[in-house]
């Protein structure tokens, strides 16, 4: 399902992507605080038209920190939405997690029990957070075979230009050499990565923020330096007969 402000990639649980145009729903990327408000209400809207009450987000840095999201501190994460972090995950019914992305890889976590969601940069995947995110779901007691993924719009190998430098920080193994430059493929990494954890269920939306239709897509590399897309995902609450 695709319309104006967002496309949809699954119901159950339910998770998609905002597209370009649409409203800004990141506080960490604004510079003052008096221009939180119309971000809050895009929000709010944006939640009433999913039919999900409450949106968490962090305050992203590339860093390799997740976080759960439980009944205790559901309203810590509401009251504070620049805490920060990287991944998210929760087993709450009618809570959409979200992260922002330009070019990095949003990454969407489901089984029947739990939904999860990690913005995975360059910087992000050398740190593991995709991998932190599998071991704190292990640690937690949780059966990661029972898990799906799936990768959202990114920069791929296409247009994923990096000095010789970046390539030999990945041994070369995720990288090809053309037109003089190295080509590095991150897509490639993470699923290698989850599938010798153990999450072998897995897919990618294979759309290049890059060279994609640029009226869809954000792209920082393109030169969209503020604005970015909200990657979500939730279960809602089953009703009762």
């Amino acid at each position: 399902m695709t319309n104006h402000l967002f496309t949809l990639y699954h119901h159950k649980p339910l998770m998609g992507s905002t597209l370009r145009g649409a409203s800004q729903y990141a506080y960490h990327t604004l510079e003052k605080e008096e221009d939180y408000p119309p971000v809050t209400s895009s929000r709010n809207e944006l939640c009433q038209r999913l039919g999900f009450p409450h949106l968490v987000t962090l305050h992203q840095t590339h860093s390799s920190i997740v976080h759960r999201v439980s009944e205790e501190n559901l309203w810590y994460f509401l009251q504070n939405p620049l805490i920060e972090g990287d991944g998210l995950w929760t087993t709450l019914p009618d809570i959409l997690l979200g992260v922002f992305t330009a070019d990095c890889l949003p990454l969407f976590f489901w089984s029947e029990d739990v939904v999860g969601i990690v913005h995975a940069g360059r910087r992000g995947i050398q740190k593991e957070i995709h991998k932190v995110f599998v071991e704190e779901v292990m640690k937690a007691g949780y059966d990661i075979s029972r898990f799906q993924f799936l990768i959202g719009p990114h920069i791929r190998q296409c247009c994923y230009q990096v000095g010789e430098d970046v390539a030999q920080e990945f041994s070369f193994t995720y990288a090809i050499q053309k037109n003089n430059g190295w080509y590095l493929d991150l897509e490639k990494k993470v699923i290698n990565d989850l599938q010798n954890m153990g999450v072998k269920r897995g897919e990618s939306i294979p759309i290049c923020t890059f060279c994609s239709d640029p009226s869809l897509w954000y792209s920082y590399r393109r030169g969209d330096r503020h604005c970015r897309h909200l990657h979500f995902i939730g279960q809602k609450k089953e009703k009762k007969n």
